[in-house]
């Protein structure tokens, strides 16, 4: 991984010449690119005490155990959650707490409390709009003419006063794949041509430092500025890289640090300046029981890579290679990658801190005005990424939108053994992304877009 040279945003103004490296480009000439048609995306990779004693004395602790569980239950809301591995040979429980740290809640109070009413009036006439459930046999129609939709929301009681637990089994049933083997398959290519002219397009992850853009002529590409959701997008994989593949100056950059040794063997990226080797909740382990060369104290980029062409809402949803999940129904949508396939990108330090707990990071990043996740954003055209690729070696499945948290956030590990649980859990195999991917070496100067923009996420609904 290079350091970066000194440059009025804190990184790289631009990287030292790799070994056998073509020239610097000394005037790049501006492309005009048609709309990808088939080039578009992805590279990637007890203590069991010896109880010695009387059954009187095993009987008195059980008493004490069962008196206190009883005082938890009346003062403690847990959710457990028990999951299988894929296969279904063992069985784990992952036990986060009560859900994600506090914080405002926009929606609370929202729900305007309409009052039930008598379906007929006093003559026997209808008065209340459609109702549900109906009969939904093939052809059935009821009679009372509509002019609006309604919309019934059942609620359950909002103190929780029970505890729940949810006992999901290997997986859904087994069924047909329809977006297996849909990756093109696109090969790399040499960044330059024997000229040193850039001869591929843009390419990621770049420095997102506020301020920071790159030289390579982008014109008539823009990111997506919303939300991927809110462009139609859904996430199709979530995988992460291990240390940062961007750079933002003073969150994740070449003064970051972490554990002094490693458990995985891929590729370090950058890492985020807040570890601190004298508080426990970065150096305490934790037993990692679905995750695979995870480590406390480490920083992970997690990329949740989303595609218009997923198959969105359905059990096939989540796919590995991700590739697959991107392209699964292309020939439904247009052919501007940019404007069809995008990658969102948070930056986690993982500590043993249940402050810290997030439940549903396999949806998505995690967007919350109170904390500011989300509320600095750096979005940009680039490509897909991985160790495999380089500042000689580039990626063909460009461009497409990347959409970046300037920011690293803490989070414990049990939100991730929880995601990788979940990941254990979709029909799609998706084994091969429960550890940390190689990172790439972050992209120089003439090979990342001049398009960079900001957005804060947290002012969406």
């Amino acid at each position: 991984m290079y350091a970066p040279t000194t440059s009025p945003y804190g990184p790289p103004a631009s990287l030292p010449p790799l070994p056998g490296a073509p020239p610097p480009m000394v005037n790049q000439p501006v492309y005009d690119y048609a709309p990808m048609v088939s080039q578009p995306v992805y590279d990637y990779a007890p203590m069991e005490t010896a109880a010695v004693g009387s059954a009187k004395k095993l009987k008195a602790v059980a008493g004490v155990l069962g008196l206190l569980s009883i005082l938890l239950l009346a003062a403690t809301i847990t959710l457990g959650v028990l999951y299988g591995t894929k296969g279904g040979e063992t069985t784990v429980t992952v036990a986060p707490t009560t859900g994600p740290p506090s914080g405002t809640n926009p929606c609370s109070g929202a729900d305007p409390g309409f009052s039930s009413i008598d379906c007929f009036d006093s003559s026997g006439n209808v008065q209340a709009l459609e109702q549900a459930g109906a009969n939904v046999t093939s052809g059935y129609q009821g009679s009372t003419p509509s002019a609006t939709i309604t919309l019934g929301v059942l609620y359950g009681t909002k103190g929780g006063e029970t505890t729940v637990t949810v006992a999901p089994t290997t997986g859904p049933p087994s069924g047909t794949n329809p977006c297996s083997g849909t990756d093109p398959g696109f090969s790399s290519i040499d960044c330059f041509d024997s000229s040193g002219n850039v001869q591929a397009l843009e390419q990621a992850g770049a420095n997102v430092t506020s301020g920071y853009q790159g030289s390579f002529n982008a014109s008539g590409r823009t990111p997506i500025t919303t939300p991927l959701y809110a462009a139609g997008l859904c996430p199709v994989n979530v995988h992460w890289h291990l240390g940062t593949e961007h750079y933002s100056a003073g969150q994740y950059d070449e003064t970051g640090s972490g554990p002094s040794t490693t458990v995985s063997s891929e590729q370090m990226g950058y890492q985020c300046t807040s570890y601190d080797s004298t508080d426990s909740k970065f150096t305490t382990a934790y037993n990692w029981q679905n995750c695979v060369n995870m480590q406390v104290g480490q920083t992970y980029e997690v990329h949740w890579p989303s595609s218009a062409a997923g198959a969105c809402g359905t059990l096939n949803q989540y796919q590995t290679p991700f590739a697959d999940g991107v392209f699964c129904n292309w020939a439904t949508v247009g052919n501007t990658t940019y404007e069809q396939i995008g990658v969102q990108a948070q930056v986690f330090i993982v500590v043993n801190d249940e402050s810290y707990y997030y439940p549903n990071l396999i949806r998505g990043m995690i967007v919350d005005a109170t904390s500011g996740h989300g509320s600095d954003m750096a979005l940009y055209t680039g490509s897909t990424t991985g160790s495999s690729k380089s500042n000689t070696v580039c990626s063909q499945y460009a461009p497409i939108t990347w959409q970046v948290d300037r920011k690293c956030w803490p989070i414990s590990a049990s939100s991730f053994d929880k995601m990788c649980a979940d990941m254990k859990a979709e029909r799609d195999d998706m084994s091969s992304d429960l550890y940390p991917h190689g990172s790439r070496v972050l992209v120089a100067d003439a090979l990342a877009a001049n398009n960079q923009v900001s957005a804060d996420f947290t002012t969406y609904p």
